[in-house]
């Protein structure tokens, strides 16, 4: 990336009058001839470029239509993208658990899809349908997602997404490190301010685990969340402090190694991965609905532990250069 770290210190030096050029060199010549250089690397997708700190444009039309979601995303094939000239750095799962809100995942899809090429990933979309008007199993949706989604392929990165929360900045990278990642430092419905560890059973086990959940900075780390009405079937679970206090006795033995379901239907239209699913009523003895509050959003690690090993698994082209994203404000 020197070369890229190059163009661009030259840009900033010439606007401030430095003597770059000879004299037979006209500056408007030799500043189009970037210009044309940097277009080319975009097109490439060797270079990223995002707006001024990231910041994206959201919109939330009401005349949205799956339709126009579709024309913008030509490039997404069966749900999955990945870029055309180079392999991404990882291989990321989104999934989404999902019950009656179709227009929150449309406004989702539409801003997603370009998000994440943006971020040059190789990634899939899965909606996980909870079929039924049984009460909503958000942790096990996610469960049964992690588990239909290693049906397709070796993820490197599993990223659970909320439906009504959309993203606002370019710079909250959507790939994993070492530790468990907390996407959402802040959002609109609570303006934007940090709220400390959440009690729920999803952090009490990356505790257990003895790993450390990292944020984002604050400032890029936010989200806007689209306004609803809490549903019928979602209610806050009353069970949940108790749940909760049996953790430490309860993570090795609840979880992927006792997810039990029927998968009903396996849709692929355009722009996502459907999975239909019968989640069945939960027993006694498991952590049913802990409905893990929205702002705790992980990024987890690609750990596939447990996992039958006949997953299919690929590589692709050279390496996708973007390591750092360049910021077009600093080429003005």
């Amino acid at each position: 990336m020197m070369e890229l770290a190059l163009i661009s210190t030259v840009l900033r030096k010439e606007e401030q009058g430095f003597p770059l050029l000879h004299s037979y060199q006209p500056q408007k010549l030799f500043r189009n001839s970037l210009e044309m250089l940097l277009h080319s690397l975009v097109s490439k997708k060797l270079l990223l470029v995002v707006g001024a700190g990231g910041v994206v444009k959201l919109l939330f039309e009401s005349s949205l239509t799956l339709a126009q979601v579709q024309e913008q995303n030509g490039e997404v094939i069966k749900g999955q993208y990945e870029p055309a000239d180079c392999t991404a750095r990882q291989s990321v799962a989104i999934l989404i658990p999902h019950r009656n809100r179709e227009k929150h995942l449309l406004y989702l899809l539409y801003h997603l899809h370009p998000f994440l090429q943006r971020q040059q990933l190789h990634y899939a979309i899965y909606v996980i349908h909870q079929a039924g008007e049984a009460k909503f199993n958000r942790a096990k949706l996610l469960n049964v997602g992690y588990l239909e989604a290693l049906k397709d392929f070796n993820w490197d990165c599993f990223i659970f997404h909320d439906v009504d929360l959309v993203p606002e900045n370019d710079q909250n990278l959507y790939r994993c490190e070492d530790q468990p990642k907390h996407l959402v430092v802040g959002r609109n419905s609570t303006g934007y301010r940090y709220a400390p560890a959440v009690l729920n059973m999803l952090y009490f086990r990356v505790q257990l685990q003895g790993m450390k959940i990292i944020r984002p900075p604050a400032k890029i780390g936010r989200y806007t969340m689209v306004f609803h009405k809490r549903d019928s079937g979602n209610e806050v679970n009353k069970d949940r402090m108790r749940l909760l206090g049996r953790a430490t006795k309860m993570w090795k033995k609840d979880g992927l190694n006792s997810c039990t379901y029927q998968t009903l239907t396996v849709e692929r239209p355009l722009l996502y991965i459907n999975v239909t699913v019968d989640i069945g009523k939960p027993h006694s003895n498991q952590n049913k609905n802990m409905n893990f509050p929205a702002e705790l959003l992980l990024l987890s690690t690609g750990s596939t532990e447990g996992v039958p090993k006949n997953i299919k698994t690929h590589r692709l082209k050279s390496s996708c250069a973007t390591d750092v994203e360049i910021n077009t404000n600093k080429l003005k």
